[in-house]
């Protein structure tokens, strides 16, 4: 499975179109912090711009960025919450891509999500809580992760009805099963997967055959997924 929540920027596959559009908006940002009546559209510039940044490795670049943002933002009151959560966010993905999970994690943990909870906003939380669910895996903190998935991230999106993270989410639970290898597991482990793959396929989305994949080096051929996606 791909990282969960992360969509690729437009055009990301050629360097040479990304490297036209950073140049586009580097004209654009180059006349520094405008009034609060356009603060939006900066900062939805700024989120694209260090997007396409990290997209291409530029890290350096993108960091020097990000920490004159988050000097910038406290000027802007209540605007600028939701940005400054956006350039957190850039900055937790630098530091994970980096290898600095502790820095990551403490962004997410500290930063983030009482961000989300200010501006009331149950998605980005339960965003949020994959991306640390993520990192604790990455950390070999699997135990942990999978409570997050669980009995955090999951619910929120049951709650707000949003099937494709359900399937991503639901999917990844499947996937930190597998590696902690507990027998008794197993029944949870193939129904997250079955009820995953069913609703991918129905709604055509592009986890499907990732899934399907996944489901195949667990033991499962196409078949018994099908028959275990019937009673899911």
């Amino acid at each position: 499975m791909p990282p969960q929540n992360e969509a690729s920027p437009a055009n990301s596959s050629n360097p040479g179109a990304v490297r036209r559009r950073l140049d586009e908006l580097a004209v654009q940002l180059a006349g520094g912090p405008p009034d609060e009546a356009l603060f939006e559209e900066w900062g939805r510039a700024w989120n694209e711009r260090l997007t396409l940044l990290l997209a291409l490795g530029e890290t350096d670049e993108a960091e020097r960025h990000i920490t004159t943002l988050l000097q910038l933002y406290p000027q802007y009151g209540e605007a600028a919450w939701r940005w400054r959560a956006e350039t957190l966010h850039h900055l937790a993905n630098l530091y994970t891509s980096l290898g600095r999970l502790d820095e990551a994690l403490h962004i997410r943990r500290e930063e983030q999500l009482p961000l989300c909870a200010k501006l009331g906003d149950e998605r980005a939380r339960a965003v949020t809580l994959g991306n640390i669910a993520e990192i604790l895996a990455a950390s070999g903190r699997l135990g942990e992760a999978l409570r997050i998935r669980r009995e955090e991230e999951l619910p929120v999106y049951e709650s707000l009805g949003d099937m494709r993270e359900l399937v991503i989410c639901r999917a990844m639970i499947a996937q930190m099963l597998a590696k902690l290898g507990n027998s008794g597991d197993m029944k949870e482990m193939t129904g997250h997967l079955a009820w995953a793959w069913r609703e991918a396929v129905r709604m055509q989305l592009p986890e499907a055959a990732p899934i399907e994949q996944l489901a195949g080096m667990l033991g499962l051929p196409p078949e018994t997924l099908k028959k275990l996606a019937e009673t899911a």
